[in-house]
Parts: C-alpha cells; sequence; structure tokens
C-alpha cells in the first residue's frame, strides 16, 4: 500500500520534465515485488494467492487492474513521456522483446527526419496497434529492472494490452519480425519451462496465453524456427520449426537419435506437479509439438528418419508396426489415402535405399524379380510380425508381382539376364551366382525359357503405358542388343539388334533350317501375344526374304563386345563348305581360292558354276544343282 501511495503522489503528471524514467522505474519494480508476493494495492489479503484460478486470486487481479487506471509508466516514443499504464501495450511477447537496436534505429530515423509524432504513428503501426495506441517503454523488456515475463504478468494484470504478433489475417506486423530469431528456441528450451514452472503466476500466464491465443497467432507460433541443423539431436537432421519437434518422452524409443525434441522437466526434478506436466505439455501439444504416439506424428517420425540419413533396418521395422497397428486398432480408418501415400515414400530397403511401392513387393517372385532387381520386403521385414505384412500389401500397397511392374523393370532384367549369362559362363564347377534363385547350369539352359517370360511381362506392361514410353523400350532393346536367343546346336546364346532379327521367314526361305532357327516365332511363337511386341514395339523384320538376307549377311560385323554372346553371322546361315561356293553370301569382290572372278553377262547378271544365278530382271527363284567343282549350291535371283 506505502509503495502504491507513494508511486500516485510522486508521480502524478503526465509533463513531468523531464520524464524521470529511472525513480519511475525503480518504484515500479517495488509494486512488482509486491504483486509477486501477493499483496494487493490495499494490503494482503490471507490467503490470497497469484493464480487468477481461484476467487481470491481473480480479486486480485480486478485489484491490480483498477489501479493500473491511474498508475503512470514510461511510454515508448512520442509525447507525453508518461503514459497510464491500461493505455499502452507490452513490448515483449512470452518474456521476449519485440524491440532491439533495429527498431530503435529505425524510430529515432524518423523522429529526427520527421518529428516525435510521425515516429509514434510508425512504431505503433508496426507494432500492430492503432495510433494514439502506443508501447510500453523498453525498460519493461530490456531485463534489467527484472525478469522481462514477470513485467508482461504485472502489466497484463494492471490492464496493459498485450502484444499481438498477427493482429489480422494480412500476416505478423513488422515488429514480430524480432521476435522470430529467439521465441521459438525460448518455447523449446526445457530450462525454460523449468524455470516458468517453478514461478505459479508465470505459469499460469503462458498456459492462458497459449491455450487460449487465436488460430492466426498459432500458426504463427508453429511456424517459428527452433535452431539449425547442427544443433538437434542427430547429425543430419534438416532445420525445423516449432510445430515439428517431438516430445522426448514420447518419442525417444522410436525415434532414437533422428528427431528434433523437445522436453520437460522429468518428475523427479520435483518441478510442479503431475497437473502441471500436463498442462505444460497440452500447450506444447497446442504449438504443434508431437506429445504423443499418433498416426500423424508416425508418418512424420518416418520422414524425418529418412531425411537423417537412418539405416537402421529395426528403426524403420518398429514404426511401420506402429502404423500398421493404428490401422488395424481402427479397422483401417486411422489413415487417410494421403497419409498412405506419404507412407508409401519411405519403404526402406537395407543395402538398397528408399524403393518405391511398384519397385518392391512383399513375397518373392522368383528368377524375373531377381533379374529385374526388385527386392521381396518379406526377408527383410517378416521377422517383425505378421502386422508389417498389412502395412506393405493393405496400407502402401506394395507390388502384389510382375503384373504390376513398369516396362523399365523387365528392361533392367533383360540387361542382367545378358550379365548374369555371361557370369554363369565364367563360374568355375560348384560355384553359384551370387543371390540367384537358381543354379548357374540352369540359367544357361534356360536362358530361351526365361526370355520368354520377361518379354511376356514386358508386353503385357506396355499395353499400360503411353504410345512414347513404348518407343523408348523398342528402342532400348533395339539399341542395346536386347532380342535374345538360344539356338539348340550352338554353344554361345544368340544377342541381335532390331535389325538382325525376324519374327518369320519368307515363302522361298521355308526349307532352309538354319534360317528358321533364327526366327523369332520358333523361339517365342507360342505367345500370339508376343508377335504384336516384336512387329510393333521392337521394329523387328514381320518376315525375312532372300535378298533381305543377303544383304544383311554382307554387311560389315559391327565391333561390339559381346563376351559369351553370339551376334548374327555367315556361319549361323549355312556350313562352311556351302559358305565357299555361294555367291549370295560373299562379302563383295571375294573370289574363293581357284575358282575364276564372276563373269558379267549382257544383261548385268552373275553366272555362277553352282547351278543358280543372279539376273537383272528382277525375279526371285530358287535352285540347285552340281556344278564342276562337284560341289553343291544354292542361289537367288
Amino acid at each position: 500500500g506505502l509503495c502504491a501511495d507513494w508511486h500516485l503522489l510522486r508521480f502524478s503528471s503526465e509533463w513531468l520534465d523531464p520524464a524521470p524514467q529511472e525513480p519511475i522505474m525503480a518504484s515500479l519494480a517495488c509494486l512488482l515485488e509486491a504483486f509477486r508476493a501477493g499483496e494487493l494495492p490495499h494490503g494482503r489479503s490471507p490467503g490470497a494467492t497469484p493464480i487468477s484460478a481461484t476467487e481470491e486470486g481473480r480479486k486480485l487481479f480486478a485489484d491490480w487492474r483498477k489501479l493500473g487506471e491511474v498508475l503512470w509508466v514510461p511510454a515508448h516514443g512520442g509525447n507525453p513521456p508518461i503514459e497510464r499504464m491500461s493505455s499502452l501495450a507490452c513490448p515483449s511477447y512470452l518474456g521476449e522483446s519485440v524491440l532491439d537496436e533495429k527498431a530503435e534505429l529505425a524510430a529515432r530515423r524518423v523522429a529526427n527526419g520527421a518529428g516525435l509524432e510521425a515516429a509514434a504513428r510508425a512504431m505503433a503501426s508496426a507494432a500492430g496497434l492503432v495510433h494514439p495506441k502506443r508501447l510500453a517503454a523498453q525498460d519493461f523488456s530490456s531485463g534489467r529492472w527484472g525478469d522481462p515475463l514477470d513485467w508482461e504478468v504485472f502489466g497484463e494484470a494492471l490492464g496493459m494490452e498485450a502484444f499481438n504478433p498477427v493482429p489480422a489475417d494480412e500476416g505478423p506486423t513488422p515488429l514480430a519480425e524480432t521476435l522470430e530469431r529467439n521465441l521459438g528456441a525460448r518455447l523449446s528450451d526445457a530450462r525454460w519451462w523449468k524455470r516458468i514452472m517453478q514461478a505459479p503466476m508465470r505459469f499460469d500466464y503462458v498456459q492462458r496465453r497459449l491455450l487460449s491465443t487465436s488460430r492466426r497467432e498459432i500458426a504463427w507460433l508453429q511456424t517459428l524456427p527452433v535452431r539449425s541443423a547442427d544443433s538437434v539431436d542427430g547429425a543430419g537432421v534438416p532445420p525445423v520449426c516449432l510445430g515439428g519437434l517431438f516430445l522426448r518422452s514420447a518419442w525417444s524409443m522410436l525415434g532414437s537419435r533422428y528427431l528434433p525434441y523437445v522436453s520437460l522437466p522429468l518428475p523427479e526434478a520435483q518441478v510442479g506437479g503431475p497437473e502441471d506436466i500436463a498442462t505444460a505439455t497440452a500447450c506444447l501439444r497446442r504449438l504443434g509439438v508431437q506429445t504423443s504416439v499418433t498416426p500423424t506424428g508416425l508418418i512424420c517420425c518416418l520422414h524425418l528418419l529418412r531425411a537423417g540419413g537412418c539405416k537402421e533396418v529395426e528403426f524403420y521395422a518398429e514404426l511401420y508396426k506402429e502404423v500398421a497397428d493404428a490401422d488395424l486398432r481402427t479397422d483401417s480408418q486411422a489413415y487417410g489415402e494421403s497419409q498412405k501415400k506419404a507412407a508409401s515414400q519411405v519403404i526402406f530397403v537395407p543395402n538398397r535405399g528408399f524403393v518405391n511401392t511398384k519397385e518392391s513387393t512383399w513375397e518373392d517372385t522368383g528368377l524375373v524379380q531377381w533379374l529385374a532387381d526388385i527386392p521381396a520386403l518379406e526377408a527383410h521385414y517378416g521377422r517383425f510380425g505378421p502386422s508389417l505384412k498389412h502395412f506393405f500389401e493393405n496400407m502402401v500397397h506394395v507390388s502384389q508381382g510382375p503384373q504390376d511392374w513398369q516396362p523399365q523393370a523387365f528392361l533392367h532384367a533383360l540387361r542382367r539376364l545378358v550379365e548374369q549369362v555371361d557370369a554363369a559362363v565364367s563360374l568355375g564347377d560348384g560355384a553359384s551366382l551370387p543371390g540367384a534363385p537358381v543354379a548357374p547350369q540352369t540359367l544357361l539352359s534356360d536362358i530361351s525359357k526365361v526370355a520368354m517370360e520377361i518379354y511376356c511381362l514386358l508386353a503385357l506392361a506396355c499395353l499400360t503405358v503411353a504410345t512414347s514410353e513404348k518407343l523408348a523400350v523398342g528402342k532400348a532393346i533395339a539399341a542395346e542388343r536386347l532380342v535374345l536367343l538360344k539356338v539348340e546346336g550352338q554353344s554361345m546364346p544368340k544377342r541381335l539388334s532390331a535389325d538382325e532379327a525376324w519374327w518369320d521367314v519368307d515363302d522361298d526361305l521355308t526349307e532352309v533350317p538354319t534360317v528358321i532357327s533364327l526366327s523369332l516365332k520358333t523361339h517365342y511363337g507360342e505367345r500370339c501375344d508376343l508377335e504384336g511386341f516384336f512387329i510393333d514395339i521392337v521394329k523387328v523384320r514381320p518376315k525375312i526374304t532372300r535378298d533381305e538376307l543377303r544383304k544383311l549377311l554382307r554387311r560389315p560385323m559391327e565391333a561390339a563386345q559381346l563376351t559369351h554372346w553370339g551376334g548374327l553371322t555367315v556361319c549361323d546361315i549355312e556350313n562352311y563348305s556351302l559358305m565357299q561356293t555361294s555367291a549370295d553370301f560373299r562379302p563383295p569382290g571375294w573370289t574363293p581360292q581357284g575358282e575364276e572372278p564372276e563373269e558379267v553377262g549382257a544383261q548385268g547378271g552373275v553366272r555362277n558354276d553352282d547351278g543358280g544365278g543372279a539376273g537383272a530382271g528382277g525375279g526371285a527363284g530358287a535352285g540347285a544343282g552340281a556344278g564342276a567343282g562337284g560341289g553343291a549350291g544354292a542361289g537367288a535371283g
């Protein structure tokens, strides 16, 4: 009472000149101490408490508010230099000052150029206030005269307007930028929560501000930056905002070192009771912190583990299990489609990394899957319980099998088949291909069978993609020589380009078994859907004619390195003795030893001694006979 009386009597004019700011603040500091001690302006009330939840507490606030209507305090900028406390706005927000050197410098520049009145208007605008409303002096939030949070609580009790960083839908005020630098770190600091929980008056004020504030203000608070990546538990975790934190006591077992945490004082710290811990947890939840294990939090946790570089399959398995259990408990109602889609982006495979749902299965489907290099997740997660199968198959919908894969998967399988055949040929007796589901000799003997299965699946996959992607598939097969054959009786399998392959033979070649043995129809004709695939997509010849075959075999051989695979050569068409005597398949200008050069007739035709001839008339025919040399020959005209 004496403090209040002295202050009112000593500082009774708004035009004290010069404004005695030091003694005013000293007197207010005495009143603040009386307020914190539970005093009323007219004397102590037995049993009074500053907590507004009680009837006596509400009376205390009411009495102090009445005093605020007549109490003079220093104001920031403009005239008069002091103002009634209830007419001012608080210069701090949850103990963080909204006035810094930058704001003060800007105010002085305006004052020097346009006067104090203009500076006062500019500051009011920056604070989101309507002139002539002003902020209280910076001494309230500087820390010189005591904790700014205590002054903030005291100012509220005396009717001072609370600072609102987001007063309208247009966004935060310019002065709110000052808060964005440190406020997030303050609200996520366990030491700060311990300090305010040790002072019931502060704690009551903070929880009232946070739990009853507007949606705009909460949305702004949730976006406050907390700290940089190098100060978050777990190297590599990107910078986070306040709404991206996790309560350590609830999440540390699941997130380990990979999550950005916020902590509250432990019960053994003897700071507040269980009710205070529950209230503080509610405040953090309001700020967007994941305070308990929830479906949404689990999805966020998965993505943060990925961002933090987690490679331990056990952590992912535990989170997948928690997600699946939450879904099973709610009869598959815990997650919406958007959340399931988010979960599908975090499918971790050991030694592989993260894969798409279309690039993985739960069960292993066999050799083609191994060649396509598509992982079977059961091998990694089956040991963690049956709920993992529910997560992968029913929630994120991994592929059920090859029928769900994209064409690129089968192109990869063809490339790997070439590689693994090379590897199998090079292996010694008793050796095996790493990870292969079949023995090397089985793979070598079943090349055509395996290739046909891949082609069938690739043709099926091409039915569901755009024309441009189909053309890309055909070009890849043609350019990479991925038309694969295993001709009976030949040791080396064939690896052909589209130009070297044909689906069927023309009528005049139906009696040439070697040409028929190289046709794709011979190897893959039992599947009717492959004819269209090879002709329309891969662009092989529908039928090979004798003229096309001659031109094909006279082309220079490509210098491609086929390793243990063979290309198309003259030897594949006829035997060596026939190749020597047949002019159809001779390189230009080549004549066997002991034979006269070819004679050119009057019509431009070439006569051979093998019983056949080539004429310029353009007709086609086939003949065989015995020449002077005694050899058998075949010719085409």
